[in-house]
């Protein structure tokens, strides 16, 4: 190759990896991405990165990871890459005794919830090793489950007191009392109860273990009347759940 042409092949290599790179942002990730990528010192920085020997892909998602940080639609597009690999990941992660129970889709979600606030601190290198980070928190989400299942199972206060609740529930419905009231209707309530949102999980486990308004106004930091009608609504929730 003459002198004169290699500066040309590079402008031209330079154009089409920055396109690659443009169509690879708005294509797997999305509008705000693209607009990212789009900026001349941040396709400088992608094509940098692939000269040093890094995948395109890598570096379109190692710029957008690092924008993310500061912008909330940038980051919802780099997390939401993720979701369709994570799910494949999620199914084997969960044990035959709870997939019943526990929704692949809410262990995925709860993960990539969990990275929101993370991202400022989560290194990325390439696509392929923050996967395999994410399937590793995934995994270590669905062993808590199963340590919480095997303790609650374990636990002999699981039923109410008589003393110790303050909203009387409605006769029609089963009562967590009752239906702890046999090892088999314990498990299941259990299994319920860890289907709840976190707020509500707690509030319950409190009520059961005998905790009145007080006790879950301290555990919350709610108001009296907000954990009253809380705790109402938790209950309503778990009676409804089939």
């Amino acid at each position: 190759m003459r002198g004169s042409d290699y500066p040309a092949s590079m402008a031209a290599a330079s154009r089409q990896g920055a396109a690659e790179a443009l169509r690879f942002a708005r294509e797997a990730l999305g509008p705000a991405s693209e607009r990212v990528v789009a900026s001349p010192d941040a396709l400088a920085l992608v094509l940098s990165r692939v000269r040093d020997g890094a995948a395109l892909d890598d570096a379109v998602l190692w710029l957008v990871h690092r924008e993310g940080r500061a912008d909330p639609r940038v980051a919802d597009e780099f997390i939401a890459h993720f979701l369709c690999d994570l799910l494949s990941v999620a199914r084997p992660a969960i044990s035959p005794g709870l997939r019943r129970f526990l929704d692949s889709g809410d262990l995925v979600q709860s993960v990539l919830g969990d990275l929101w606030s993370d991202l400022a601190t989560v290194k990325f290198d390439s696509r392929a090793s923050f996967l395999a980070y994410l399937a590793r928190r995934l995994r270590w989400k669905a062993s808590d489950h199963h340590r919480t299942l095997n303790r609650d199972r374990r636990r002999e206060d699981l039923r109410v007191p008589e003393d110790a609740s303050e909203l009387p529930l409605a006769a029609a419905d089963p009562s967590p009392a009752s239906l702890a009231g046999a090892s088999d209707e314990a498990e299941q309530l259990t299994l319920r109860i860890m289907r709840l949102p976190e707020r509500d999980q707690l509030i319950v486990r409190l009520h059961m273990r005998g905790a009145g308004i007080g006790g879950i106004v301290q555990a919350t930091q709610l108001n009296t009347e907000t954990a009253r009608k809380a705790l109402q609504r938790a209950l309503q929730r778990l009676r409804e759940m089939r």
